[in-house]
């Protein structure tokens, strides 16, 4: 069935749209919102957590922002990386197997790490110099 056969389309303009910002810009914000928080809630909030298990009570600014630093480098690469890909192949199907096998590897590495149920590094404060650096060191 063409578009010109569907009982919903009209030729006297465009497609109306069900949803969106064609219908409602309030309904859009709010699924983007949605989806979105889906997907940065379970990171942004699984960070600090999975920090204080391994480091007990500790300073966590600097781990978290590495891995903040870590996180955001990928996501920025990810994106050029896949228009890269579309570039050179003229379609998705690399950039989605890209995706995938990258996932897949991430998920390994997350599964061999060792249970967090205890603090995993309970000594790291005997490395940190009882006496702070002066700024002319």
């Amino acid at each position: 069935m063409t578009r010109a056969d569907r009982p919903d389309s009209h030729s006297d303009g465009p497609p109306r749209t069900t949803w969106g910002p064609g219908k409602s810009a309030a309904l859009s914000l709010a699924a983007f919102a949605v989806i979105f928080g889906i997907g940065y809630g379970g990171e942004g909030s699984a960070f600090p957590v999975i920090n204080r298990q391994y480091f007990g009570r500790g300073p966590m600014g600097s781990s978290f922002g590495w891995q903040q630093l870590g996180a955001g480098s990928g996501m920025a690469l990810g994106a050029w990386v896949g228009g890269a890909l579309f570039w050179i192949f003229d379609s998705y199907t690399a950039t989605i197997l890209v995706s995938t096998f990258t996932s897949i590897a991430g998920a390994v590495v997350i599964m061999s790490m060792e249970p967090t149920g205890r603090v995993l590094i309970p000594s790291w404060e005997d490395t940190v110099p009882a006496v702070p650096a002066t700024a002319d060191d």
